[in-house]
């Protein structure tokens, strides 16, 4: 089992300090360092999430329950579970990388059975401050779990035999104990921390009149809706209607949604055979008898519902309604495809895709559907940005929100290869283009939150000094080479900030100022110097669209502001051409290593 990596432990960190450290029951000591009582507060809230998450109770609830303290008997948590009637006593251990261990398990073990002999004389305020309740609990709870939460790999051999002695042994004499170690790990919690921020399971009935069942190999029907059934969706679930479209509400103003609200307005009754319809994927779909009104046709319970094709038809009529409350859209019906089908698997993904060609589309709409985006989307909220990914959501101020195309660009700055410097500037949407190798790399499996985060914090410092740049300048040349060298530069001096991205923090603009100030000034001077040499026979726009201009600047410049001028592996490196990308990439990779490293910007 692989522990918690570093980004994943800071947004648990993140999680426990925001929503669940105001609730702990206060440290005993008071002569503890403040440094010391924070990094215990976040030990002791560590329980408390895995209470919340195992018996779906609030995070006040749940720290409620924490008596993990000096003295506490080697149990963290003490909650007793009404709905189900179990009594959960909790151990956590809050240490990057590190197993669960014996000397853990006996320490939580001896702490089991204290409690369960009522030996609560000797243990902390927090256990007399609820001695009653707990006393109770012990008595009348119909059942005893063990619950083990940890960050780290796994739980030693001897730690879980010494734990199911004791289970054993407890179970022996009382036959609530529940022998079977209920453990929270480290993929787990990752798990978990995901899900806490996807969007909500929309589980609905529908009426659908006229249906019909399709295929023989896949669960189908097609049949007739109320437009207002699937409007109340909108209103209800929101965005999380949408979840594996590749698109949500594109705004009233687009030729289509205007279109849809004048059929409303016009010819409500009319409205079946004026609109294609929509598609709705769902992970089951359960036929049930038809409604007692004949009218309604056929109740569907669909659960896992996600509207893949008709996204901009539900939320206009869902605006036509709030608008127009006294509009009467009774009569308006629209024809309805469900399909049942892993929504997360590539079938789905291929239905999407297809469905989707019918209207006009861009290639960077399909990102949002690589599961990668969505997976960075939950992550980046426990740093208190909206990131988005699908076209029609809407962002907030910029420094609260980053849209996947911005992100694509920050992310190619810190890309090896030189090439992107100058695609950047060609063609931006391919950096978005998910079928494409690039897109891989720019945003693989092991990005971060952290990474992309940080990526787009210093790129938006770069274009901000590059537009400065651009409007103090009085040369028209000069100011053009601001214009347009965006991408050169900023692929530049994002080598000498790469350690820096990967720590665990995030870039802060009043540092980014501070540290990147005088390397920006150096490398935009020798940038202007180049191209205005006198040496350059096409204007800066030609010149940074040209990987035969730009690659050979960036050599000379990155030799130049990283110090290797005398450095011998230049010479001998620069003819060595790797004939699969047709540039000298040895030497890049050299050059970039090199790079003088910034630090300090979290």
């Amino acid at each position: 089992m692989t522990p918690l990596d570093d980004s994943q432990l800071d947004l648990l960190k993140r999680e426990l300090e925001t929503e669940y450290v105001p609730h702990l029951p206060p440290i005993q000591s008071s002569t503890t360092a403040p440094n010391d009582i924070k990094k215990k507060n976040l030990s002791r809230a560590l329980s408390a999430y895995a209470l919340a998450q195992v018996c779906e109770i609030t995070a006040q609830q749940a720290a409620a329950s924490v008596v993990d303290d000096f003295d506490d008997g080697g149990v963290d948590a003490i909650y007793w579970h009404q709905a189900t009637d179990t009594l959960y006593l909790v151990q956590g251990k809050l240490k990057k990388g590190a197993d669960f261990k014996l000397d853990e398990a006996l320490k939580f073990g001896q702490g089991i059975s204290k409690l369960l002999a009522q030996e609560l004389s000797s243990l902390n305020l927090h256990v007399q401050n609820r001695r009653t309740d707990i006393e109770t609990a012990i008595e009348d709870a119909a059942k005893v779990s063990a619950l083990v939460v940890f960050v780290g790999g796994q739980i030693s051999t001897q730690a879980r035999e010494a734990l199911n002695a004791t289970l054993g042994r407890e179970a022996a004499n009382d036959e609530r104990v529940d022998t079977t170690l209920q453990v929270l790990n480290s993929a787990a919690l990752a798990n978990r921390l995901r899900q806490a921020k996807a969007w909500q399971t929309v589980n609905v009935e529908l009426y659908i009149s006229n249906s019909a069942q399709i295929g023989s190999g896949r669960k189908a029907y097609i049949g007739v809706a109320a437009l207002t059934d699937l409007a109340r969706f909108h209103q209800q679930y929101g965005d999380a209607l949408y979840d594996k479209n590749i698109r949500t509400f594109l705004g009233r103003k687009s030729a289509v949604n205007k279109s849809i609200a004048t059929s409303l307005r016009s010819w409500p009754a009319d409205f079946f055979f004026l609109n294609n319809g929509v598609t709705v994927l769902c992970e089951l779909i359960d036929p049930k008898g038809k409604a007692r009104n004949s009218g309604q046709g056929r109740k569907f319970k669909l659960r896992g519902l996600s509207v893949i094709n008709g996204a901009q038809t539900i939320s206009s009529a869902a605006g036509f309604i709030r608008d127009n409350p006294t509009a009467d859209l009774s009569d308006a019906r629209i024809a309805v495809t469900l399909i049942q089908a892993d929504t997360e698997g590539d079938f789905s993904k291929s239905v999407t895709r297809a469905r989707n060609h019918q209207n006009p589309v861009r290639i960077a709409d399909f990102v949002s559907l690589d599961g990668e985006q969505e997976r960075l989307r939950q992550e980046i909220a426990y740093l208190g940005i909206r990131y988005i990914y699908k076209a029609g959501t809407q962002a907030l101020a910029s420094t609260a929100s980053i849209h996947v195309g911005e992100a694509a660009k920050a992310l190619a700055m810190f890309s090896p290869d030189p090439r992107v410097a100058v695609w950047a500037k060609q063609e931006p949407a391919a950096l978005v283009d998910s079928s494409s190798d690039l897109y891989r790399r720019l945003f693989p499996s092991t990005l971060s939150a952290h990474e992309l985060v940080n990526a787009v914090h210093y790129f938006r410092y770069v274009e901000c000094r590059m537009l400065q740049e651009e409007q103090q300048s009085s040369g028209d040349r000069e100011r053009k080479i601001y214009r347009h060298g965006l991408y050169a530069l900023a692929w530049m001096l994002a080598k000498r900030v790469k350690d820096e991205r990967k720590k665990i923090g995030v870039f802060d603009a009043g540092k980014l100022e501070t540290q990147l100030s005088q390397p920006f000034d150096s490398l935009r001077q020798r940038l202007v110097t180049h191209l205005t040499s006198g040496s350059l026979t096409c204007g800066p726009l030609a010149f940074f669209r040209n990987s035969s201009f730009v690659l050979p600047a960036l050599e000379a410049l990155a030799v130049e502001e990283f110090g290797l001028a005398s450095d011998a592996a230049i010479s001998h490196l620069r003819p060595q051409v790797d004939p699969q990308v047709g540039y000298p990439k040895r030497l890049f990779d050299y050059v970039i290593s090199r790079a003088p490293q910034i630090g300090g910007l979290s």
